[in-house]
């Protein structure tokens, strides 16, 4: 992938993060939602969005905008993936425990 692609692909992320931030705070502002389930809609979208953040995070640092000699070496790769796995899983217990009542309480 060139750099005008990974510019390009950057940029649409920003957009995304942009509208979506929007979205939720015209959500929070209409008041049709109390703020108990507005907590829980944003403490559901903290956890399940962390595997995402962290996969973008790692994607960003290993792509060709960053020098090679700033990239991850294998160690830091390695714990970023144990990280990432981390939270999946985590992501996947709160899941099943907060819609589905399975798991720890």
């Amino acid at each position: 992938m060139d750099s005008k692609s990974e510019r390009n692909r950057f940029q649409l992320w920003m957009i995304v993060h942009i509208f979506s931030s929007l979205i939720s705070l015209l959500i929070a502002r209409s008041g049709g939602i109390g703020v108990k389930d507005f907590v829980f809609a944003a403490m559901t979208g903290s956890f399940l969005t962390a595997p995402l953040f962290a996969w973008m995070a790692m994607d960003t640092i290993n792509s060709k905008l960053v020098p090679n000699k700033n990239r991850y070496g294998f160690f830091l790769k390695t714990i970023s993936w144990i990280g990432l796995i981390f939270f999946t899983l985590f992501s996947l217990l709160f899941i099943a425990n907060s819609f589905f009542g399975i798991g720890i309480y």
